[in-house]
């Protein structure tokens, strides 16, 4: 237990004897800036440092297997941490709306992602190991500042809405395709994704997301001019995959607000489109 630990001008220093984290042990406390963790504890329990309004800084130590639930949580000014190669699993909401965590390195060697673990967070890119397993329901709802993420493991298992409600989030690699039992909503977010980088995915994905433009080509147009979603056009360009009704719809849109690269595209497919009329025609 970590019955003893050094206060001092705001930095948290625990003794070396510590061997784990009890639950809600500095929960509240706003005095702490900063918390040094020494090698020999393997675990910290749910709660720990949740609601710590001044914590922006931690140092956790090799040989850290787990981070607890909501250990984090409600740390609005936490910017900086570093999770060591040892650690398998971040358990439920562990930095739930940690808005000022911007970067984070997830290690080889991660296994697991809880529910709602960063939801709310500051995060601007999610690269994750192959080692991942599991990403929970919401793990990364609702990240205001997500624009590119990178899950390269095919049997990840994703929860629902583990990315859901970013809309900044507009490229990636999602390499299992499509969640299991995706709704509506998931549909669309993956399909733009699979847009941003469909060279890398396989025939099966490539028909998902193909069907799913056809069928609701206008709505794709309107979260990509929404998000001035720059790779998901890209792609849609690269592909031929617009009509020309909807070409024609969305161009003028686009122009008038000032969105050059993304009427470039759409002149772009527009161009293709009529090369490809031409050539039947002949």
């Amino acid at each position: 237990m970590t019955n003893d630990y050094k206060l001092c001008k705001g930095v948290l220093t625990l003794e070396p004897s510590a061997t784990y984290i009890r639950s809600q042990q500095f929960c509240g406390r706003d005095e702490i800036e900063k918390v040094i963790i020494p090698e020999g504890v393997g675990f910290m329990e749910e709660e720990c440092f949740t609601e710590c309004p001044e914590l922006r800084e931690v140092i956790l130590p090799e040989g850290l297997i787990n981070i607890g639930a909501a250990a984090f949580a409600d740390c609005p000014k936490l910017s900086s941490i570093k999770l060591p190669k040892s650690i398998k699993s971040i358990d439920c909401g562990a930095f739930f709306s940690c808005e000022s965590l911007r970067e984070l390195e997830f290690p080889q060697g991660l296994e697991q992602i809880g529910e709602y673990a960063f939801q709310g967070s500051g995060l601007e890119r999610v690269i994750l190991p192959e080692t991942v397993t599991l990403i929970d329901e919401c793990a990364f709802f609702s990240c205001e500042e997500l624009h590119i993420i990178s899950v390269p493991n095919p049997e990840t298992e994703l929860g629902t809405d583990c990315f859901g409600s970013n809309y900044k989030l507009i490229e990636g690699y999602i390499a299992k395709g499509y969640p299991d039992n995706a709704d509506f909503t998931a549909e669309l977010l993956y399909t733009l994704l699979w847009c941003s980088c469909h060279e890398k995915h396989g025939a099966e994905t490539a028909k998902r997301a193909t069907e799913y433009i056809r069928q609701h080509e206008e709505l794709v147009m309107e979260r990509i001019l929404k998000a001035n979603n720059i790779p998901a056009m890209t792609g849609l360009s690269e592909l031929g995959l617009l009509t020309s009704e909807t070409i024609n719809k969305f161009l003028p849109q686009a122009l008038k607000d000032g969105q050059t690269e993304l009427s470039a595209l759409l002149l772009k497919a527009k161009n293709a489109v009529s090369n490809s009329q031409e050539e039947f025609e002949l």
